[in-house]
Parts: C-alpha cells; sequence; structure tokens
C-alpha cells in the first residue's frame, strides 16, 4: 500500500536518536591496529560480563549485554578489532574482488535518464550523468502547440527530449549528488511538487538514522525553508501555526498526503495493522476533521475520492462480527455519507486473486493485484455510479511475458490517461511501459541497455549465447517487444510442500545450460515479514553467479504478503514459526530436487529475513554451507522487551508482547540469539551491521558473532566474520558505482587456458570445491569458491524491499 501513502512529514514522533552523530570517518587507532597485529590471524575474543534478566519466573544470562552500551569505548574497540580480522581474512581475494568490481562496472551505462513524465505543461525526470553515483532531478516545460507528446515518446525517448531541447527550459530541481557532497550522506526519503507546480517538498536523512527533515522549496527562487513539525500553516505568513491532529499511541504512525484530485487532503494513522483517515478540505471554508472510520484491530483501509464519492480498500469483512478480513476489497461509499451501510463492494473476490493496491485518474481506476503470486493488473472505467455497483468488472490489461514485478510510477497527472509503469524479472531487464488506458495498449519507452553488454561480458566464451542475443531483435521501442534473456536463463515458479503440507511458492533462476542433477552451487533468500512480498526484480550483478553454475532461489515463505493478508497472518505472531520451517522445507527441497548440491546451499537474509535465516541455521545447522546476514533483527527477545528501542512498541502486532508469558515463551523458543547450540559444525558466517542502525541495533549482530564462538570454539574449520559500517543506518545509501567499489568478493574461480582467476583463497576460506564441465563454454573447471565474501557482493542487492521503508 506504500504508494497511497505520500510522505511522513509529521514530525511526528520520532523513534531515532541522534546521539551518534555522522562526521569523517573513524579510522582505528594507530595504537590498536598496532597492539593487534599479531591478533589478524584470528578472531576476536569478546569480553563477557555478568548481567541476568528475570521475567515470569524465568532468569537468564546474556554476558554480552554490554555491547548494547554505545558509550562504552571498548563497544567501538571490539568492532574495529572484528573489522579488522575480517579484512585479513577477505584480503586474500582482492585479485578477484578487482576482476568481480570491473565485470560488474561495465554493465553500468554512462549517462541515463529516465523517461520524462507529463503533469500538466511540465515533464519530470531524472538522469544519472556519466561520471555520478547519484540521479539529479529535472523538469522541462512543455511549449504549447507541440505535437503530442505521447507520439514522440512512442518512438525514442531519448531521442524526443534531444530534438525538443530547444523548446524548453530544463530545470534543476534537486541533485543528489551535492547534496552528498555537502553533507557526505543525504537519503531522499520523498519529494513532491506542488499543485501549482511552484513548491517543492523533499525530506532528507543526512545522518543516516532514519531521522528524515522537511525541506519546501520555492523552485523559481531556490530559496529552501525547513519545517519539522505538521500544523496548519500559511507558507510565509508569520502568525501561529495550528495544531490539526496528535496521536499519542506509540504504535502509530503519522502521515499527511492528499487524494490525487487535490480534493481533500489526508492523515492517515497506521500501525502495523490498522489504519485511521480523517479528511480535510483542501479548499473552501469547511476546516474540520472528518474521520473516514474509527479505528479496529487489524482493520486497515486507504482512500482515494472522485466525484464525490470515497474509493476505499480495506480488509474489512463488513458483514461479519470479527470484521477483519484475509484479502483486500475495493469499496464505493459517498463523501458525505461515509456510514458503514453504505458502503459497496464494487469488484468481487476472485479465486487465487488479491489486490494490493490502486490508482486513480479522472476517468480510470487502476488495481494493483497477484494472482497466484504474480503481479496483475486490472482497469474500472470511471465514473460508477453507486446503484450500478453490482454491474462493474474490471478489465485485465496485458503485460509482457514472464513479468514477476511492477512498480508504479509518479503518475501525478490526474487528468491523464497514461499509467507509467516498470516491469521486470530476474530474467527481464527494467522496461519502462506508458499504458494507455483507453486503448489498453503499452508503449516502450526504455529498457534497461545494461543486458546485452552484461551477457557479452560475463559469458565471453559462449558462443551460442551471442548467437541468442544476436537473434534477439533489441530495438524494442520499434519492435514493441520487451527484451528478455529467458533463452539463456530459465525462471520458475515452483510450489514446495511444508511440514504442514501447505504448499509455498519458490523461484529459481538458472542457466539454461545446467543440468539438474544435484552438482551445482545454490544461493537461497527469505524475508516472510510484515506482509511484504519477495519482488522477482532484474539485477544485472546476478549474471555474475548465474554465468558461474549459481542457482539463485526466492523462497515466499509465510509472513510475506505473495499471497494475501492470510499468508502473512499465518507467519506472524504465535505462527512465526512457519516461515522457519518453510525456509527448511525450501532449502532440503533444491537438494532433493537436484537444483542444489547438499553441500553447497548458502542463503541470505537481511533485517527480518535475517531472523528468518538464522533462526532455520539454528534449527538445522547442517542445512547451509555458508550463510549471510545483513543488519539482522537476531536478538528478538531482549529487543521486545525493552520499549526504549525504536522500532518495539510498533512491532507488537508483528512478533507480540513478551509481557504475556505465552507469547515470551513462544519467542524464546525460536529468537536465533538464545538457542544457538554448542558443541554444533555451524556454516561459515558473515554478519554485516550498521552502527548507526535505528531499526536494528549493531549490537544484535555481535552478540550473535560473540556467541556462535563462544559455544563453538572447537570448530575451527568454519569461519565466522563480523563487518560493522561505522557510519551508516539500516538502509546503507550508496552509487551506483559505490556500491561496487564498497562490496567484497566471494569466490575464487580458476580456469586453465581461458581465465586466469587468481587463486588466492586461503585453505580456511575455501569453502566449495569442484571439478567439472561448465556447459555454457567453459571447459575443464576447476572451482574454488569463497561463497560467503562472494555473496556480500554479488548478491547484496537482492534486498526484496528496495522501495519500502518497512522494516524490522
Amino acid at each position: 500500500m506504500s504508494r497511497l501513502r505520500w510522505a511522513v512529514v509529521a514530525q511526528a514522533r520520532s523513534h531515532c536518536s541522534r546521539s551518534a552523530s555522522r562526521g569523517k570517518r573513524r579510522s582505528t587507532p594507530k595504537d590498536v591496529r598496532k597492539d593487534n597485529q599479531e591478533l589478524l590471524s584470528k578472531p576476536p575474543v569478546a569480553k563477557k560480563k555478568t548481567y541476568t534478566r528475570c521475567i515470569h519466573g524465568v532468569r537468564w544470562d546474556d554476558p554480552y549485554h554490554w555491547m548494547s552500551n554505545v558509550r562504552d569505548p571498548y563497544v567501538r574497540e571490539h568492532l574495529e578489532l572484528e573489522n579488522l580480522y575480517a579484512d585479513s581474512v577477505m584480503a586474500s581475494t582482492s585479485a578477484l574482488q578487482y576482476q568481480l568490481r570491473k565485470e560488474m562496472a561495465c554493465r553500468i551505462v554512462g549517462d541515463e535518464s529516465s523517461p520524462p513524465e507529463r503533469w500538466g505543461p511540465w515533464l519530470y525526470y531524472a538522469r544519472i550523468p556519466s561520471d555520478k553515483d547519484y540521479p539529479v532531478y529535472l523538469r522541462r516545460h512543455l511549449t504549447h502547440g507541440h505535437r503530442s507528446w505521447f507520439q514522440k515518446l512512442k518512438s525514442n525517448a531519448a531521442k524526443f527530449l534531444k530534438e525538443t531541447q530547444n523548446d524548453f527550459s530544463e530545470q534543476k530541481l534537486l541533485d543528489m549528488n551535492e547534496l552528498v557532497k555537502e553533507h557526505g550522506f543525504a537519503h531522499l526519503g520523498v519529494c513532491k511538487v506542488s499543485k501549482d507546480h511552484r513548491l517543492l517538498a523533499y525530506t532528507l536523512d543526512l545522518i543516516g538514522t532514519e531521522v528524515f527533515t522537511l525541506f519546501i522549496k520555492d523552485i523559481d527562487t531556490d530559496v529552501t525553508t525547513v519545517q519539522y513539525r505538521v500544523f496548519k500553516h500559511t507558507l510565509n505568513s508569520k502568525g501561529d501555526d495550528i495544531l490539526l491532529y496528535e496521536d499519542k499511541d506509540p504504535q502509530n504512525f503519522v502521515d499527511v498526503s492528499k487524494t490525487k484530485d487535490w480534493q481533500f487532503f489526508t492523515i492517515n494513522s497506521n500501525s502495523k495493522t490498522s489504519s485511521e483517515v480523517y479528511l480535510l478540505e483542501a479548499e473552501g471554508s469547511k476546516r474540520d476533521l472528518k474521520l473516514v472510520e474509527r479505528r479496529r484491530p487489524g482493520v486497515e483501509y486507504f482512500v482515494e475520492h472522485q466525484h464525490g464519492n470515497l474509493f476505499l480498500l480495506t480488509n474489512a469483512e463488513l458483514h461479519k462480527k470479527h470484521r477483519v478480513g484475509s484479502i483486500y476489497r475495493l469499496f464505493l461509499c459517498p463523501v458525505d455519507d461515509l456510514r458503514l451501510e453504505n458502503w459497496k463492494q464494487i469488484v468481487l473476490e476472485e479465486h487465487n486473486c488479491i489486490i494490493y493496491d490502486m490508482d486513480i485518474f479522472e476517468n480510470y481506476l487502476v488495481l494493483f493485484q497477484r494472482k497466484g503470486g504474480l503481479p496483475q493488473l486490472s482497469v474500472l472505467k470511471l465514473p460508477i455510479h453507486l446503484d450500478m455497483v453490482e454491474k462493474v468488472c474490471p478489465d485485465i490489461l496485458p503485460l509482457p511475458k514472464g513479468v514477476c514485478s511492477i512498480a508504479a510510477g509518479l503518475n501525478q497527472d490526474y487528468s491523464s490517461s497514461i499509467l507509467r509503469l516498470c516491469v521486470s524479472s530476474p530474467v527481464m531487464p527494467d522496461a519502462l511501459l506508458d499504458y494507455n488506458l483507453s486503448s489498453k495498449e503499452y508503449v516502450i519507452l526504455q529498457q534497461d541497455k545494461v543486458a546485452v553488454n552484461a551477457v557479452k561480458s560475463s559469458c565471453q566464451q559462449d558462443h551460442d549465447v551471442h548467437e541468442l542475443l544476436e537473434s534477439k531483435d533489441l530495438k524494442s521501442n520499434a519492435s514493441q517487444q520487451v527484451f528478455d534473456l529467458s533463452d539463456i536463463y530459465a525462471c520458475e515458479q515452483l510450489r514446495v510442500p511444508s511440514f504442514d503440507m501447505v504448499e509455498v511458492p519458490l523461484t529459481v533462476v538458472y542457466s539454461r545450460s545446467l543440468k539438474v542433477e544435484g552438482k551445482n552451487p545454490a544461493f537461497m533468500t527469505g524475508y516472510g515479514a510484515y506482509g511484504e512480498s519477495l519482488d522477482m526484480k532484474w539485477c544485472s550483478d546476478h549474471l555474475s553467479l548465474l554465468d558461474r553454475g549459481w542457482v539463485l532461489a526466492f523462497a515466499h515463505v509465510r509472513g510475506g504478503g505473495e499471497l494475501g493478508k492470510a499468508w502473512h497472518d499465518s507467519g506472524r505472531l504465535s505462527r512465526k514459526v512457519n516461515s522457519m520451517r518453510d525456509f527448511l522445507a525450501c532449502g532440503e527441497y533444491l537438494v532433493k530436487s537436484g537444483f542444489a548440491h547438499k553441500d553447497w546451499l548458502t542463503a541470505k537474509g537481511v533485517s527480518a529475513g535475517g531472523l528468518l535465516v538464522a533462526a532455520t541455521t539454528n534449527m538445522q545447522p547442517d542445512l547451509f554451507r555458508a550463510v549471510i546476514l545483513k543488519v539482522p533483527f537476531l536478538d528478538i527477545g531482549n529487543t521486545m522487551l525493552d520499549e526504549s528501542l525504536a522500532l518495539t512498541v510498533s512491532e507488537y502486532e508483528e512478533w507480540g508482547h513478551p509481557e504475556k508469558k505465552e507469547t515470551f515463551d513462544y519467542i524464546q523458543s525460536y529468537t536465533p540469539y538464545d538457542n544457538v547450540k554448542k558443541d554444533t559444525q555451524y556454516p561459515h558466517m558473515l554478519v554485516l551491521s550498521s552502527f548507526l542502525d535505528t531499526r536494528v541495533g549493531y549490537w544484535e549482530a555481535a552478540k550473535w558473532v560473540a556467541r556462535l564462538r563462544e559455544y563453538n570454539k572447537a570448530n575451527v574449520e568454519r569461519l565466522v566474520l563480523l563487518k560493522t559500517d561505522m557510519n551508516s543506518g539500516h538502509f546503507t545509501e550508496s552509487g551506483r558505482y559505490l556500491h561496487i567499489e564498497g562490496s567484497r568478493c566471494c569466490w575464487d574461480i580458476k580456469i586453465p587456458n581461458q581465465f586466469q582467476w587468481p587463486n588466492a583463497v586461503s585453505e580456511k576460506g575455501a569453502l566449495f570445491h569442484a571439478e567439472g564441465q561448465h556447459k555454457g563454454g567453459y571447459s575443464n573447471t576447476h572451482v574454488r569458491m569463497d561463497s560467503f565474501k562472494s555473496l556480500e557482493m554479488l548478491l547484496d542487492h537482492i534486498s526484496p524491499w528496495s522501495s519500502c521503508d518497512v522494516d524490522s
């Protein structure tokens, strides 16, 4: 539902702390480096301090609790020693790191512009200059009398901008490169233009702690002002601001938005599982807030307005006493009489199909759906009269074959009949489409240009691949055929029976040259929390794995949103362990079905996905050979007992409140930190954390690593590495080149007589050893892979929530 919510411009209760200020990167003191140089060949030993907790009559020791004290000077020293140790281990693959960085960088297009999107008399677009990391946001004024912009864009968007540059006056709205240069760090939250196109409102996090500051800029004068709270305020006035709304419940997040027709402002108060929306007329004399529907536990709803009616997307069951449904339904209601008896359902539910979002135009309503876990688009012709709702039938919009992910564009122009979309899949580079809702036809404006270079770069010896590429019609705008790599790579969605025979979707991607006979290394990722879906997006970096014989797998476990709200509910609270058991079933399936060698299965989890992977590893430590945990949520037991932490209270609806004994006992049964097994061989571990993270404390990763080493001292064959970024938060901001430069390499491949890959992996770091024939053009291949190092770099971009702000 994220597109329905505009921006968190309320100050609104910030749980984040500014106590750790961001400045110049702090290096490790010389004396620490010198005194501990001889220790870099072995992992640091964390000291233990007595700390005992007691709740519900249960007492337990937490000797690493001291790590959560950011003021303890030994904390930073310990983390810096961990970084030095990890760097010393990873140094053995420096030559391969360079090779892989070079390989990935060659896939990046130099000067890159997005096709413009029209809103009124302006075209808005973004450009990344060839020598820059970050986008510049721009606009141009469309001269009156100019030939139809849509027809121009049909042929070639870039050519359109170039040919008409004399007809436009380009204005720079925001340059992220300048902001990063000025502040050292800048993360853009939201960026919105006022109805009259005069003001730009945007929010920036300048520290990395997700504390956003609202800026309002006069585009013409380039004057910027700053506000920290949301009140009723008249710009340039000196009168006192009027407080319109205050929500004192720490579980709720307040944001301010507007309906797309600009008739109402909306104040939205959302918890993890419930909603409350107020309307405020944008114009006219009425300035009172109007409540749409009071908050009810478990009931969420989102609104849009058109011609005196509200469209409501909600999971409410209007005709059942408990009132909480397992799917979202679309209702219509007159804005002048919002009583529940006036809510009319206008789209009946369809088997195996869910609605998860909507967008509205003057003459059309677009529904974003998933059918069988895959995206689908439907459109309704507007207006819809209340006495005709039973006869409404949405039209399904055709999509390019194989689409696994849909991301909507800005689509700010309410009067337009054009819907901007970005579609992709693991084997389809991002393609920008303009959908004509009237004709139900789409135009391909632009498609990621890196695909051809990427494949040619990483498959230099594969003549079959070259022939396939040459046979493709790459002129997408002319042929209206979306280019994909499905002839080279397979992308399949399978159904895996879990422990209770519930079928779990599992997406696998692999080279068609591979034989599925149990001889391949495989990488599996999962998330399974907050009802967020693990979208299958394009990432060119994956080619470096696929072309080396890896199988990529995405486990859509319970707790996610792929199959609707019921799928989320079956993997949260007292049913959270379903997520882990689903992930376990998917891993075992990859081995049993021949997608993965039993000793070559690796996994990665980010944030709440780190909880998933770590808890699964505790359940069955021998399932994975290597594991990567990035900003992982590992100490859920202690975190959910500490209400002073940023998100604890708001997370009760996802994990439960441990003040209740049954909830406490259940959380303790799976929390990774308190369930590490003793004298057990765990996988190789690479654990990545961020010191300024306000969502998941850095100490959760540090405590996990310390306990793993303490409980398994004799297990010297397995590496456990901890890397802490001392200058970033939960969502590390990086440019398109910086993410490559700052990454670490993961494996060592030596191919005699073809590629001279450096044999630089130490004996301890060599996780995999295999000999065999690579059918993609390589022969007599000797492979040595330091898996977790490679996966940090090559798979760091498999984050399923790149545009989402929902996390642990």
